[in-house]
């Protein structure tokens, strides 16, 4: 009888824990994914970069297929690298500890109140006690290694099918210092020039010296991220002269009538010349003294749009250039890409605090490490 007992408990058990342990044996995962060999734009001095006690949920929604389950043993994350030069050695400790949970919230539907963002299953998996911080030192590039690691007291079985993970840091009390951790909220947006300029599409304007050849350059800002805006600017033309800005469909498509882009200007008097794209929309902005104007458009809110390009083009009017009287750039493509797939809720100064304020995109960069 004895024997079959045994028997039955072997069969009971192996199936539970031999494919769990199969399936995940020392491997890591970055939430957001994206940031893995990325180094962020901006670091966050949330939580640990303070001298106050702190409430602070972060939640991260993956955007890949969902996995199976795992069982968390460490968190990890990694010190912002700012610049070759740039280390941190103030922040000595924290009294603190961690829980974390399945939030059926996602990082765009979080809510002020930390109670309605965990879930079910929250765990304390790193109990009340002082943790030493790890010395950042000087790196010559980013982004650093994830050196910041909480060995989990109590594990917890990761079910990306159960919901988004939210991790909810309890810190008491920690002395000041500084200590910033790389943070996804400024992401890099991709840009690049598409079309065609030749070296005849410029105007002559008046230098110190003398004269020189001037020709329209397009930009845009550094991090375009969805609800936010997108600024184009444009250098180098006549100055306090109105500008059109416009965003077209992507080159490979865009058409006027039955013309396909890029189409040489030449014959309407503007040689070297060409338009890039059609217009979508448009707007006018003035240049200034320098020859500088900036337009402005809004990107909705809308996820679908996320990792698109936005296509542009401007062109300004100047008399003297050709008989056109006006003057193209090149076009100028960006990438919208954030903003990242995880939020930060966070009340300072009150470790009873209900609620948070909320800072979509923000959270620092998260390295699971599974059994």
């Amino acid at each position: 009888m004895q024997r079959f007992l045994g028997l039955f408990l072997l069969l009971l058990f192996l199936p539970i824990s031999h494919p769990l342990k199969a399936q995940t044996s020392g491997k890591t995962e970055v939430f957001p994914a994206s940031m893995e060999k990325t180094e962020g734009l901006g670091g966050t001095p949330h939580p640990f970069g303070l001298s106050r006690p702190v409430r602070y949920q972060t939640l991260y929604e993956s955007v890949k297929e969902r996995g199976p389950t795992r069982i968390v043993r460490q968190i990890r994350f990694r010190g912002d690298w700012v610049s070759p030069t740039y280390s941190q050695s103030l922040k000595q400790y924290a009294d603190m500890g961690i829980s974390i949970s399945h939030s059926n919230r996602g990082f765009s539907t979080v809510s002020s109140t930390f109670a309605l963002n965990r879930g079910l299953d929250e765990t304390a998996v790193f109990k009340i006690q002082k943790k030493s911080f790890l010395k950042q030192d000087a790196s010559k590039t980013g982004p650093r290694p994830f050196n910041l690691v909480f060995p989990l007291d109590r594990p917890f079985i990761h079910r990306p099918t159960a919901g988004n993970l939210l991790i909810e840091f309890y810190i008491l009390s920690q002395p000041s210092g500084d200590y910033r951790l790389d943070s996804g909220l400024h992401c890099l947006s991709p840009s690049s020039s598409f079309g065609k300029m030749d070296s005849t599409c410029h105007w002559t304007r008046k230098t110190s010296t003398g004269t020189e050849k001037a020709y329209l350059r397009l930009s845009s800002n550094l991090s375009i991220k969805l609800g936010n805006r997108v600024d184009w600017k444009l250098e180098d033309a006549p100055p306090n002269t109105p500008a059109l800005f416009f965003i077209g469909s992507d080159p490979r498509y865009a058409r006027w009538g039955a013309f396909k882009v890029p189409i040489p200007l030449v014959s309407f008097g503007a040689p070297g010349c060409y338009l890039n794209t059609d217009i979508l929309l448009s707007t006018v902005a003035v240049s200034n003294s320098s020859g500088t104007a900036v337009a402005t458009f809004s990107i909705p809110g809308n996820y679908a749009y996320l990792n698109e390009h936005l296509h542009m083009q401007a062109l300004a009017p100047e008399f003297s250039a050709n008989k056109m009287g006006l003057l193209f750039s090149l076009g100028h493509k960006s990438q919208i890409c954030g903003p990242v797939t995880a939020t930060r809720i966070m009340s300072i100064g009150d470790l009873k605090a209900e609620k948070g304020s909320i800072l979509y995109g923000d959270a620092p960069v998260l390295q699971l490490v599974y059994q």
